[in-house]
């Protein structure tokens, strides 16, 4: 059941009219007249999703509703259980990383002005991300035009439950009075927002707020206290942070913020940040991060960064500088495609000919003989490249990047062994969301490098532009512009014969050439755009 809702988490919130369902009730209504008539209500359902290509269900379990009581005055009793918390994003922004269902139990009193819900939420098989959560008290009153809350939650991961308390009132101009207290390690389930990609490790976060104002203009006021914490973020290690941070009505300052990234990198950070509306700040909140080392299965980079964050503190807009200037990349080993061309055209059509994916591997297997061209870049690998990087990026649609400007190098290198390695430089510019959607926008430069092809080695050719550029309309995949030379020996005979002119492969003696009597050593220039 877990599998199949993990499955789910990834897709797009859906629309009130793709929701489809199925109910079975019975309702006994009895009474001597209508102003008193007693209402018994059994039902159960499954809800689902239609989908373009197939239908998925919100929740594995039935859901089932009971209400026992009368229809006016009196005081009657109702259950539900099972509800699925996606079925709340028709109504409230909802995470995409909780998962489970929701329940309710209690009394109601249907009686004009003085009618009131009196209830006990319950929490079902739910977690936020890999963390699961419960209520320790979950006591909901609907009374007076409010909504009175008494809620403790807590989480396997954690010692320290977090509490809500206070009045929501219906009316959007009516007082809100909301008070959200957290101490020690009470917060560190919110990890689970994240999509797994952070852990808490150690330490403690203090977090007393009170929400006052109106639901149409609500004001903040408390404070946040960091305390030694640890966290790891897709295998890099952030410790020893402390900071506090002051909640200011309508937005968040952050007085200091202190850590170590790494084993010798240093964060810190001030200024301060929108809460819930965007508006301009006089002094925006800025992050330095010096001499950090990031090691990830592809690469490992030297990175400073000195970043703007605007906007609001649930959607900040990321700019600044990002330097990566010192490291290696080293993306996952790509795939050529041998072009198949059985009408025998020539290499500038582009009728009935077929490609195949293959890997060099595959052709150092097979002896490949230069008979059948490689294409490097064609409709399956392009394909299969875009997938592979649209994937390897974090899903978090709320974070967004505003001209942040990535400086490359120039002492970055790009390589994998032993085919290629590049040293390289460049700036580029990123707009939009930390998603698939992420577009790109500059030009990378190739300083120097070579490429290995089986016993021949290929330089840049110094006069071409060399560089790969990044525009939108291309997404994540670069427009490539590259030239490389190199020299390789034939065996020329003395008396020109056209047949043995040349050897089999300019490539099988490496330069070495064959100086035999008659002969004599001719260089011959190779290009490889």
């Amino acid at each position: 059941m877990l599998q199949a809702r993990l499955q789910n988490r990834e897709r797009e919130p859906f629309r009130l009219e793709d929701l489809r369902g199925q109910v079975d009730a019975v309702i006994d209504l009895t009474g001597p007249r209508l102003s008193r008539l007693n209402l018994d209500l059994k039902a159960r359902g499954h809800l689902w999703i239609e989908g373009e290509d197939a239908d998925y269900a919100l929740q594995v379990k039935p859901f089932t509703a009971r209400i026992e009581g009368p229809l006016q005055g009196g005081e009657g009793q109702f259950s539900f259980a099972h509800f699925p918390f996606s079925l709340l994003a028709l109504v409230a922004p909802v995470p995409r990383s909780l998962l489970g269902a929701l329940g309710m139990r209690g009394t109601y009193r249907l009686d004009g002005s003085k009618a009131a819900i009196s209830s006990e939420l319950v929490l079902e098989d739910a977690r936020l991300g890999p963390n699961p959560i419960a209520l320790k008290r979950g006591q909901v009153l609907l009374s007076d035009q409010a909504l009175k809350l008494d809620l403790a939650l807590v989480s396997e991961t954690s010692t320290e439950p977090v509490t809500v308390t206070g009045r929501i009132p219906f009316a959007a101009d009516q007082p809100l009075d909301v008070r959200i207290v957290s101490l020690g390690d009470g917060l560190n389930f919110l990890t689970g927002l994240t999509n797994d990609t952070v852990s808490w490790d150690k330490g403690d976060v203090d977090l007393r707020l009170l929400l006052g104002g109106t639901l149409r203009a609500p004001k903040a006021n408390g404070y946040i206290v960091i305390k030694d914490a640890a966290f790891k973020a897709q295998g890099q290690s952030l410790a020893k942070v402390n900071g506090s941070m002051v909640f200011d009505f309508d937005r968040l300052e952050v007085q200091s913020l202190k850590g170590r990234f790494g084993s010798g990198g240093q964060l810190k950070g001030s200024g301060a940040l929108a809460l819930l509306r965007p508006y301009p700040e006089p002094n925006p909140l800025r992050i330095q991060l010096e001499k950090a080392r990031i090691k990830i299965p592809n690469a490992d980079v030297e990175v400073g960064a000195d970043l703007m964050l605007t906007g609001a503190v649930v959607n900040p807009q990321i700019g600044g500088i990002l330097k990566v200037s010192d490291g290696s990349i080293r993306p996952s080993r790509s795939v050529l495609s041998r072009v198949r061309n059985p009408l025998g055209q020539k290499a500038d059509s582009t009728k009935d000919v077929s490609s195949t994916a293959v890997s060099v591997d595959e052709l150092l297997e097979e002896k490949w003989d230069f008979k059948e061209p490689l294409v490097l870049s064609g409709a399956d690998v392009e394909a299969a490249t875009s997938r592979s990087i649209k994937a390897s990026l974090p899903k978090l649609p709320f974070i967004g990047f505003r001209d942040l400007r990535l400086t490359l190098g120039p002492k970055l290198r790009v390589e994998m062994q032993p085919w290629y390695n590049f040293t390289t430089a460049g700036l580029l510019n990123l707009n939009g969301a930390l998603d698939s959607s992420l577009e790109l926008r500059g030009v990378v430069e190739l300083l120097s490098g070579r490429v290995t092809m089986f016993t021949t080695t290929f330089n840049l050719d110094r006069a071409a532009p060399n560089v790969a550029v990044f525009t939108p309309s291309l997404g994540l995949i670069p427009y490539v512009d590259v030239a490389m030379v190199t020299r390789v020996s034939d065996n020329v005979t003395t008396n020109n014969d056209d047949n043995n002119a040349f050897s089999k492969s300019v490539f099988d003696t490496n330069g070495l050439g064959n100086l035999g009597a008659g002969g004599q050593l001719r260089l011959i220039k190779v290009m490889l755009s």
